[in-house]
């Protein structure tokens, strides 16, 4: 509760007007060559504008943050094309799923259309860049190799790890691009729900499941790629498990709402997470797509019911 009632005056500043969003948005985008997380209020802050007031606002606030990016990207960089790439990688998609979500009324189906447009990027991108596998080998090269030689990895082992890395790279993009989008209109779906619902949000986010379908897609795809080894199949069902990454946190939040202490629960939660990432993350996503099939929290529910 404290925490909100930090965080709602930056929410309640960005609705002031059009020039304190464009401010946001701009702000934190640049903080963010320093400070990568800060990225998240800059999306935070479009996607709240255009939840709330629509899409003729957000494309004011989209416009004004991405003029001052090109010139802060010309200024600081010598060229625009950086700032235009961040507007185009991470504003339009997140304004086209704010008006998803404001349309919808719906976070389950905005997500769910987020995977399905995830996995028409997977499959288009063979199309449009046919040796993308060599694309990512120049970039593993330019970026990750000398710090690899700094670390006295033998070059043998650095082509391997490049070579497999790089096969399954485009589906790690997307579906981190995915997870990215989607934590962005979240919180900007909790500041709207701060300002305009109070605990609209925590309802929304704790009851959050994306669908049988969503699911079945999912897990046919993890087997197809279990029982080919086809790396179109892997980068698919990367993309298609990642969002049930936050169906699965919800779980952990409506389990841990159940209990008598549930701030220690929470706390233990993700400081497990952050120590042990990699596992944990696939072990929530496989939670939330468990849940899709078994209604765990409904499950617990009907538990908790008989118990009293």
């Amino acid at each position: 509760m404290r925490y909100s009632q930090a965080v709602k005056p930056l929410a309640s500043y960005i609705m002031t007007g059009r020039m304190h969003a464009i401010t946001a948005v701009v702000g934190f985008a640049a903080l963010a060559f320093v400070f990568p997380p800060s990225t998240l209020f800059s999306g935070a802050a479009l996607a709240l504008v255009t939840l709330r007031l629509g899409a003729a606002h957000g494309l004011v606030v989209l416009g004004g943050s991405t003029l001052a990016m090109l010139i802060i990207s010309l200024l600081t960089l010598g060229q625009m094309w950086t700032g235009l790439a961040y507007s185009v990688s991470q504003w339009i998609p997140l304004m086209t799923f704010a008006l998803i979500l404001r349309y919808t009324v719906s976070l389950s189906l905005t997500l769910q259309i987020a995977i399905a447009l995830g996995l028409l990027v997977v499959l288009g991108v063979p199309l449009t860049l046919p040796d993308s596998t060599q694309y990512w080998m120049q970039l593993l090269d330019q970026y990750l190799r000398p710090t690899m030689i700094q670390a006295q990895i033998p070059a043998t082992s650095i082509d391997s790890a490049f070579e497999k890395a790089a096969q399954l790279m485009t589906g790690a993009f997307i579906s981190s691009m995915l997870l990215s989008l989607a934590l962005n209109l979240m919180l900007a779906r909790w500041w709207q729900s701060l300002l305009y619902n109070p605990g609209g949000f925590r309802d929304e986010f704790i009851d959050l499941r994306l669908g049988t379908t969503a699911g079945v897609v999912a897990l046919g795809l993890f087997l197809a790629a279990l029982l080919t080894e086809n790396h179109l199949f892997t980068e698919l069902a990367m993309v298609s498990v990642a969002l049930f990454f936050l169906q699965g946190v919800a779980i952990i939040h409506n389990i841990s709402g159940r209990t008598k202490n549930p701030i220690i629960w929470l706390v233990g939660f993700y400081v497990i997470l952050i120590f042990a990432l990699i596992q944990m993350v696939a072990g929530v996503c496989a939670l939330g797509v468990i849940d899709t099939f078994t209604n765990i929290r409904a499950r617990l529910q009907k538990i908790q019911h008989k118990l009293k």
